[in-house]
């Protein structure tokens, strides 16, 4: 049994299979533009392809996949939970297309092309923000005029939900009921979850507010935005390029370099930036810290482990965390969100074929 894992973004389309009980992926990769309909069809094709070569490599050949999983950076206010994909769901999405114009059409080109290249097995979509659908309001709302925000969705969210939920699990079984979760990813994110459901997130109505990323901004007084855009001469466009990919570690350094290479450089390279993103996060632990009234763990999660290890002991370090009366362990997951979102797809295509079948 196969399942198909797919993580679109609006650069590339990374996928992995996993076989059985998902652990490690019998073959992953990833495919840069892939959007658009002749390019999601071969991108596909390429897929099929390296899923016929590993089950070559482990067993008859694998027509088709049990479930594909695919994950969805938005939505989940209008999916609080998992889903399998039908007309009444595809329905559903298009309705989002005005508060996701980079996301919703890109994924259901992606959804036809599935059905299309894998005829009748089950999509289903896991939802990153729908572990923020009900955050308190004092947390989600904005302090603009409450119709403004009301017509037009404006609210916070969290956009690394798949991996705080199970951080949030890890630290569970170790006996903690209020976590503080930080996700290391290209645009890391920092969540306080006490008793499983998130309380304080840094994440905005985009993953642009919160912490500096590898080439995003972080928080940025508002005020900045209109200087710039007066003393540059320059629209939205020229903007979003220079928050969105010229800043964070880009930014702070002069290099394209990810978190794992900033904390692995020699000590006295790229100093500022280091020191930087660690207040940052510490601020943001702080936040959270009050949200909760306290911890109990901290559980780092994401593609940069290197630099999980290096932020936990400067943490570690720090007063804040020293004078906690019960000291806050620090645990560190290493499931990557692709056997997160195939674990699910697993579940709920089971229970979907159990209801059929009854």
């Amino acid at each position: 049994m196969q399942i198909l894992t797919l993580v679109p973004s609006p650069q590339a389309l990374r996928y992995a299979v996993f076989s059985g009980r998902p652990t490690h992926p019998e073959c992953a990769g990833l495919i840069r533009d892939y959007r658009g309909a002749m390019p999601c069809h071969l991108a596909l094709l390429k897929i099929q392809k390296a899923m016929q070569a590993a089950a070559h490599a482990c067993r008859p050949v694998t027509q088709l996949p049990a479930a594909i999983g695919i994950r969805v950076p938005f939505g989940g206010t209008e999916f609080p939970e998992p889903v399998v994909v039908n007309a009444d769901v595809v329905r559903r999405l298009e309705t989002l297309t005005p508060a996701a114009p980079l996301h919703i059409p890109a994924l259901l080109e992606l959804l036809q092309q599935c059905t299309a290249h894998f005829p009748g097995v089950p999509q289903v979509l896991t939802f990153d923000t729908a572990f923020f659908a009900d955050l308190p309001e004092r947390e989600h709302l904005y302090a603009l005029d409450a119709d403004l925000a009301r017509v037009h969705g404006l609210r916070r969210f969290g956009y690394c939900g798949l991996h705080h939920a199970a951080a949030w699990q890890r630290a569970a079984r170790s006996g903690a009921t209020r976590v503080i979760s930080l996700c290391l990813e290209p645009q890391p994110e920092l969540a306080a979850i006490p008793g499983g459901r998130p309380v304080y997130v840094t994440s905005g109505i985009t993953p642009l507010e919160g912490l500096p990323g590898q080439t995003t901004c972080g928080d940025l007084d508002p005020g900045l935005v209109m200087l710039l855009a007066e003393e540059l001469h320059c629209g939205p466009e020229r903007l979003n390029t220079l928050f969105t990919r010229e800043s964070g570690l880009k930014g702070l350094t002069g290099s394209a370099i990810t978190f794992d290479e900033l904390f692995a450089a020699p000590k006295t390279d790229f100093m500022l930036a280091r020191e930087v993103i660690c207040y940052r996060i510490l601020q943001a632990c702080g936040m959270a810290l009050a949200a909760m009234g306290g911890a109990d763990a901290l559980v780092l999660s994401g593609r940069y482990a290197l630099a999980g290890r290096a932020v936990a002991a400067w943490l570690k370090r720090q007063p804040v965390f020293q004078r906690q009366t019960v000291p806050v362990a620090f645990h560190f997951l290493r499931t990557p969100v692709e056997r997160i979102v195939a674990e699910q797809a697993l579940l709920l295509s089971r229970a979907a074929t159990r209801r059929a079948a009854a």
